[in-house]
């Protein structure tokens, strides 16, 4: 799947959360132009999210992993589909056989609309395993929504680049 495929996939998951939320209560207070629940700044708080995933993610802190997750997000990792809890047990398991991930987030694309971002990234890293380490390359995608105060991933999507030829 080419990276504009993924980018549209990408545009049309958060379209399609955007719309879902249109059903939501809408804030009736504004200052400065924005509804009350809208999410301050510029999206670099939403991006930050998904370095802090990594992060808790690189050395199993579930808690802090479920604390970014909104009830009831699913992802697309591995060729599957995943709940937060299962997202969470898939990669512990990974690293209890032995597996080693590296993941790095690089250019993150945010765009925001009121409670609703999207993020798209390229994820540049490695996994190392018995047979050792190899480079690997994820393009990546998240929506999040802001809800007391925080971001918090509703929807996340990787998928691993295949490597040149």
């Amino acid at each position: 799947m080419s990276r504009q495929h993924l980018r549209c996939l990408a545009t049309a998951v958060a379209l399609a959360a955007v719309n879902a939320c249109a059903s939501q209560p809408v804030a009736t207070n504004v200052h400065a132009g924005r509804a009350a629940d809208c999410a301050p700044g510029d999206g670099s708080a939403a991006a930050e999210v998904i370095r802090t995933m990594y992060a808790a993610a690189t050395v199993d802190d579930a808690e802090a992993m479920r604390r970014l997750f909104a009830p009831g997000l699913y992802a697309f990792d591995a060729g599957q589909r995943f709940t937060g809890p299962e997202l969470i047990a898939f990669i512990k398991a990974a690293h209890d056989a032995g597996k080693i991930f590296v993941w790095s987030v690089v250019a993150p694309q945010t765009h925001v609309a009121c409670d609703i971002a999207w993020v798209t990234w390229e994820n540049r890293g490695s996994i190392t395993d018995a047979s050792g380490i190899k480079a690997v390359t994820w393009i990546e995608s998240a929506v999040l929504r802001w809800a007391q105060g925080a971001w918090r991933m509703v929807f996340f999507h990787s998928s691993r680049v295949p490597p040149p030829p």
